[in-house]
């Protein structure tokens, strides 16, 4: 038994590309953050793939929602998105828990929605996966075409589930940027 006294790492995968760029998305990828070993909440020792597990057992929409708000905070304390505003400078995206009052997810300017990730252990290792989907209200994604984001872990909220409880420093990750969106223009007189 030796003891682990590496804090994980983490990469980043997107599930959306053209052609073999594997590093630039098209806007409606799936981002997937992949640990390098199972890991947990620092300060509630909870792994990160029982918060998402609590969502999926929840019998009722209450105790959904409730359970979808936990994981939300806890990733959010954890992982940010942040997009480069074309000056250089970077900021954190528009939180679509933070959507002003009469705005939802359809109609409201936001880039990730924390509530709406998936965590799960994949060969032991913890995934994290933001989706898009083509309906707003269950997507974890709402990128911009043409635009620079970069994710970062924040210092001392994620640990491995080892006796040592290595803990994670700031770990920033790849800056990437979405393709513009593409017209397939076609001759509409064609048979297709």
């Amino acid at each position: 038994h030796t003891l682990d006294s590496n804090a994980p790492t983490v990469t980043q995968e997107f599930t959306k590309y053209n052609g073999t760029d594997t590093t630039t998305p098209y806007p409606n990828t799936d981002i997937r953050l992949v640990f390098s070993e199972t890991v947990r909440d620092v300060n509630t020792n909870v792994g990160l793939d029982e918060y998402y597990n609590r969502v999926t057992a929840a019998t009722t929409d209450s105790a959904k929602q409730a359970a979808r708000n936990e994981l939300g905070t806890i990733l959010r304390n954890s992982i940010k998105l942040y997009v480069d505003d074309g000056s250089g400078r970077e900021e954190l995206v528009q939180d679509a828990i933070d959507l002003p009052a009469g705005q939802d997810k359809k109609t409201g300017n936001w880039t990730i929605d924390y509530r709406y990730a998936e965590v799960k252990v994949e060969d032991g290792k913890t995934v994290v996966t933001f989706r898009t989907t083509d309906d707003p209200n269950i997507s974890a994604l709402n990128l911009q075409s043409g635009a620079k984001y970069h994710f970062e872990i924040e210092p001392n909220t994620i640990a491995d589930t080892s006796d040592g409880k290595n803990i994670m420093g700031r770990t920033p990750l790849d800056d990437f940027e979405t393709i513009f969106a593409i017209v397939n223009l076609s001759n509409p007189n064609e048979d297709v």
